[in-house]
């Protein structure tokens, strides 16, 4: 399942603050339910104002499904991280899209035994009402070569579009 289909999905006033991040929550709801699919101890990260999405953890090469400050038996957890973007535009409408550095200088602060995997939703070209999600693992040699740009003074990677996977090829 790479793409959902709903009657929750509606254009938003892309100015209003408020609706974007109402836009957000809703699918981030929406997208655990997928990464359920794929193991069902994905877990929506709780910290008010978190700056990634979902965890899964692995202790000992063994899932605990735990959270993401979890220790088991001394040794710090391997953790896969999801942050997810979902976009009220097509997946062709930009060459590029956009991933804060400041969420990279985050996910690089929590270690080294650690993934991250940035998923962007985008609406598809017919009736709006279907999102496509897909991914690109954080690489950062890759991330390095990427051009930086400021928006609403916050610094982005501007990551190309021809290098997200459909998300039905998302393998953990």
């Amino acid at each position: 399942m790479s793409s959902i289909l709903t009657d929750d999905i509606i254009n938003i006033n892309t100015n209003n603050l408020n609706d974007r991040v109402s836009y957000g929550n809703n699918n981030e709801i929406i997208f655990l339910k997928i990464l359920k699919n794929i193991n069902t101890d994905f877990k929506k990260i709780q910290y008010v104002y978190s700056k990634l999405d979902y965890v899964l953890t692995y202790t000992n090469n063994k899932n605990t499904g735990g959270c993401p400050d979890e220790r088991s038996f001394g040794q710090p957890p391997n953790n896969i991280y999801i942050e997810l973007k979902t976009r009220t535009i097509t997946i062709n409408k930009f060459n590029t899209t956009i991933f804060p550095v400041g969420k990279l200088e985050y996910f690089n602060s929590l270690g080294k035994n650690n993934e991250l995997y940035i998923c962007y939703g985008f609406i598809d070209d017919i009736d709006n009402k279907i999102i496509n999600f897909y991914f690109i693992k954080y690489n950062k040699t890759i991330f390095s070569t990427f051009n930086i740009t400021t928006i609403f003074n916050k610094i982005h990677f501007e990551i190309p579009i021809n290098l997200l996977q459909p998300f039905k090829y998302f393998n953990i």
